[in-house]
C-alpha cells in the first residue's frame, strides 16, 4: 500500500448548503455552550451537529449518526465521482497558505508521521467513539512536511482551476477548495515526512480505531489509512500561544522580577510586544518586562518557559497546566497591544507571552522524541471542518 492516496469525499453539495454556514473551527477550540458553538448550532446543516453533537453521556455519538444520516438522505452531503486530492488555497489580508488533504496511511511507529505532544485519554476517548458512531474522518490532522526546493509546493499551485467551494470562513479568511486528479502529487508527497501541527489526539484516535477494526474485517480496510490536510514548510504560518495566569500566589507574582533576576536579564518596556526568540513576555498590570534566561539555553522557548520559569517560580507542574487549573491560552492571533483590557475581563492576573516558534523547534522535539508543554505552537489559520470528509468503511 502506498503512503498517500486519492479518496472519494463525502462533502457538502453546494445546491442545497452554503459553504460558509456549514464549515465549523475543530472540535478542540471551542466549547459547549460558548459564543461560537451558539452560532454554529443556529445553522441546521453546520457539521458541528456532527463533529460536536448534541446529548448527554453516549447519546450524542447516536446523535450524531442520526444527523449524518439525515443529511445523506435529504442530499445536503454528497459523495465525490472520482478519486483525488483537495487542494486548499486559504488567504487573508497580508498573507495566503495552500496544502491538500489526502488519505495518509497510519503509522504507528511515529516515524514517518511524527508527533510533538503528548495525549491525553479522554479526549482520545470521545474522537473514538464519535468515528465508531459515524465511520468517517471528520476533520483533517494537520501535517507539515519539508519541502526544501519547494517542488511540492510548486506542483501543488499548478494543480487546481475551478474550485468546488469558494467561501469565507471565519471572518476575513477566504478559503477556496479545488479537486485535483494529477497523479504525480501523491507521488511526490510518498517518502517526505509528515510532522503532526494540530490533531495529535485524532491521529492517536485513529490508531486505536484501526486496532479495533482490524480484529473485525482484517488489514485491509479504509482504516488504514486517515485523512490529513499537508501543508509544505514553506508555507506554514506559526504563531504563538501565549500563558494568561490565575489563581497564583499573587506574592509571587508581584516580587517576580526581582526573584527572577539572578538567573535572568529583566528589562522593563514601555509598551506590550512580542519576545524576541529565546526570551519571554512578563505582564503584570500596569508594567510590561522581556525576561531572558542569563545563560543561553538550546531548548524550544516554550520548554524554557516552562520548565526554567512557570514551575520553579510559579509552582505551576506540567500536570496542573494540561488540567487548566493556573494557566489559560491565549492565541498568537489576538491582539496583544489590548492585553491589559483583556486581563481586565476574565479571572487573569497576568501574563507570559512568547514569540512565535520556528518549524525548526517543531522538527527538533519531533525528530529527537521531546514532547513539547501543551499549546507550544499556533499554526494559522486553523483548517476549516466540513470542507471534505472521509469514509472508513
Amino acid at each position: 500500500m502506498r503512503n498517500i492516496e486519492f479518496f472519494r469525499a463525502l462533502r457538502y453539495n453546494p445546491e442545497k448548503a452554503d459553504p460558509s454556514l456549514c464549515a465549523a473551527p475543530p472540535y478542540d477550540v471551542f466549547d459547549y455552550g460558548d459564543e461560537t458553538d451558539i452560532k454554529l448550532r443556529s445553522e441546521p446543516v453546520n457539521i458541528v451537529h456532527i463533529q460536536k453533537p448534541a446529548g448527554g453521556g453516549d447519546e450524542k455519538y447516536s446523535n450524531a449518526r442520526k444527523v449524518l444520516d439525515g443529511f445523506l438522505s435529504e442530499g445536503v452531503l454528497i459523495k465525490e465521482n472520482s478519486p483525488g486530492v483537495y487542494i486548499i488555497r486559504q488567504s487573508w489580508r497580508g498573507g495566503s497558505r495552500t496544502g491538500l488533504i489526502a488519505s495518509v496511511k497510519l503509522d504507528e511507529t511515529y516515524k514517518r508521521v511524527r508527533r510533538h505532544e503528548k495525549t491525553k485519554p479522554a479526549p482520545i476517548e470521545d474522537r473514538f467513539k464519535l468515528t465508531e458512531a459515524t465511520g468517517l474522518n471528520i476533520g483533517s490532522i494537520f501535517c507539515v512536511f519539508p519541502d526544501p526546493e519547494l517542488k511540492v509546493s510548486g506542483l501543488i499551485k499548478r494543480s487546481f482551476d475551478k474550485p468546488l467551494y469558494d467561501f469565507e470562513f471565519p471572518s476575513g479568511i477566504r478559503n477556496r477548495v479545488f479537486l485535483s486528479e494529477n497523479c504525480e502529487i501523491p507521488e511526490a508527497l510518498e517518502d517526505k515526512t509528515l510532522y503532526i501541527a494540530d490533531g495529535h489526539h485524532r491521529y492517536h484516535t485513529m490508531l486505536k480505531y484501526r486496532e479495533i477494526m482490524r480484529k473485525r474485517r482484517g488489514s485491509s480496510g479504509a482504516y488504514e489509512y486517515t485523512m490529513m490536510y499537508l501543508v509544505p514548510e514553506s508555507e506554514a504560518v506559526i504563531l504563538p500561544y501565549h500563558r494568561l495566569l490565575k489563581n497564583i500566589d499573587p506574592g509571587r507574582l508581584s516580587d517576580l522580577p526581582g526573584r527572577l533576576a539572578e538567573d535572568f536579564n529583566i528589562a522593563k518596556q514601555d509598551k506590550v510586544e512580542l519576545p524576541p526568540r529565546g526570551s519571554a513576555g512578563f505582564y503584570l498590570d500596569p508594567s510590561y518586562y522581556i525576561i531572558t534566561p542569563k545563560k543561553k539555553i538550546n531548548i524550544p522557548d516554550s520548554i524554557m518557559l516552562h520548565e526554567t520559569l512557570i514551575e520553579p517560580f510559579l509552582g505551576i507542574p506540567m500536570e496542573s497546566v494540561r488540567k487548566g487549573e493556573f494557566i489559560d491560552f491565549l492565541p498568537g492571533d489576538s491582539d496583544i497591544s489590548s492585553l491589559p483590557e483583556t486581563l481586565r475581563r476574565g479571572p487573569w492576573q497576568g501574563a507570559l507571552l512568547m514569540a512565535a516558534p520556528g518549524f525548526d523547534e517543531i522538527r527538533q522535539a519531533a525528530d529527537t522524541g521531546i514532547s513539547l508543554p501543551p499549546k507550544s505552537t499556533y499554526f494559522y489559520p486553523k483548517i476549516p471542518t466540513g470542507i471534505v470528509m472521509r469514509s472508513l468503511l
